[in-house]
């Protein structure tokens, strides 16, 4: 009975380590058994036919995994309510989680080698970290299809979300990184993190121009200065055009003649620029520009010029309040026409800002500005309609005796 013991103990430490192999290594085992190879003492030979098998199992495991499960959730996830549903699990998530199956089977067939050999520990160290990074991409998918969800809601659209992104990527690439060391060098990861506070120098001198970045775009987002979709102008940057992207370390601009401009985030929250975004919530796109009247052009009014002015359909209310023309000027009544011309104008918004004004006199004449907002608010048509009306002021001007103030260069001579 003494004899016998030690070989009983052998056997429950046996049944305790197959315990612990877990239910796919049981199934690995079985496997060999039905196939006739013993596990427990495999030769070469033995160990390169496990190999085979090893490796035939995880194909044939990958091709259920992508052709079946992968297939059956897509069809699920189309009759699905929820929209976000296969936003979340979209093709790369699900190819990430079907990566991870084959990696699961080779090493439950990691009993084939002997644990003391070293063909065991480089085997078994190379799957396990095809496992971690497997994971860690898969964590990575879900976190950007989550990402694409927010950004997706109305209270997040525009946000630089993929700054956000790109930080929470990187400490999860940090910990993929602590993992893989921690699995090569036999130790606890526990062991490596302990000597980060030594290193935090170090890596805050590496990251240094990360985390400046993350700081400025969260301020540039917290404070509403910039979003995606924005048009904003950097005249430090010879920036013009919308904003594509806003990263950790850059944001991207798309100028308007489809050349583009990165640049990182400080840049904007150290220095000044121009967004255009209030222009495109409101309610019109600002026009104002002055034409200059020669001033020795300008006098009272004639009977006959104001005659021919009380016949022009856009001066008759004016007409009917003034009735007094004694005093009347041709500068006067060409305002008084403008400004009546804009606001039979459709295409102006006539709930906003509208008027025509005289500014300081120059030695280049007397400056006229009309001020209004178009209601048409894209880039081709409201200087579509700012032509227009000027094209129309223009010609009209000498209607009312004035002539516009223009440089005649000096003629060579003969």
């Amino acid at each position: 009975m003494i004899a016998d013991e030690p070989i009983q103990e052998d056997l429950d430490a046996t049944d305790v380590n197959m315990g612990q192999e877990g239910w796919a290594a049981d199934k690995a085992k079985e496997l060999l058994d039905w196939l006739g190879i013993n596990y427990n003492d495999a030769g070469i030979a033995d160990q390169l036919v496990i190999l085979c098998v090893a490796l035939l199992i995880s194909a044939i495991v990958w091709a259920i995994g992508k052709y079946i499960i992968a297939g059956s959730v897509k069809r699920v996830l189309k009759h699905a309510k929820s929209q976000n549903l296969p936003l979340i699990f979209n093709d790369k998530v699900l190819n990430r989680i079907v990566r991870i199956l084959p990696t699961v089977s080779m090493l439950a067939f990691s009993l084939a080698f002997d644990k003391e050999g070293i063909v065991y520990r480089i085997y078994i160290k190379f799957f396990q970290l095809v496992l971690v990074f497997s994971i860690t991409q898969l964590v990575l998918a879900v976190l950007r299809a989550i990402f694409n969800v927010i950004s997706n809601i109305e209270k997040f659209k525009g946000q630089p979300m993929n700054g956000v992104y790109q930080l929470i990527a990187i400490f999860i690439y940090v910990i993929c990184v602590i993992v893989m060391v921690s699995i090569l060098i036999d130790k606890s990861p526990a062991y490596l993190l302990t000597g980060l506070g030594a290193s935090a120098a170090i890596l805050s001198l590496v990251f240094k121009d990360t985390f400046v970045g993350f700081v400025a775009g969260f301020q540039l987002a917290a404070n509403k200065m910039l979003k995606v979709g924005d048009w904003i102008v950097v005249p430090s940057q010879n920036a013009n055009g919308i904003v594509q992207e806003v990263s950790l370390n850059t944001v991207k601009v798309q100028n308007w003649d489809n050349t583009i401009t990165t640049m990182p985030p400080t840049v904007l929250m150290s220095g000044s620029f121009y967004n255009w975004r209030g222009m495109q919530e409101s309610d019109g796109r600002r026009i104002c520009r002055s034409i200059s009247i020669d001033m020795n052009t300008i006098t009272f009014c004639t009977p006959e010029l104001i005659e021919k002015c009380r016949q022009m359909p856009l001066l008759k209310k004016f007409f009917e309040r003034h009735t007094d023309v004694e005093n009347l000027t041709n500068l006067t009544l060409f305002r008084a026409y403008a400004e009546a011309f804009l606001r039979s104008n459709k295409k102006i918004n006539q709930s906003m800002t509208l008027m025509v004004r005289q500014l300081q006199p120059t030695e280049f004449g007397l400056p006229i500005e009309l001020y209004c907002f178009s209601s048409i608010k894209t880039w081709v048509e409201y200087e579509a309609i700012q032509s227009e009306i000027f094209d129309h002021v223009i010609a009209v001007v000498p209607q009312f005796g004035l002539r516009i103030y223009q440089v005649i260069a000096s003629q060579p001579k003969d």
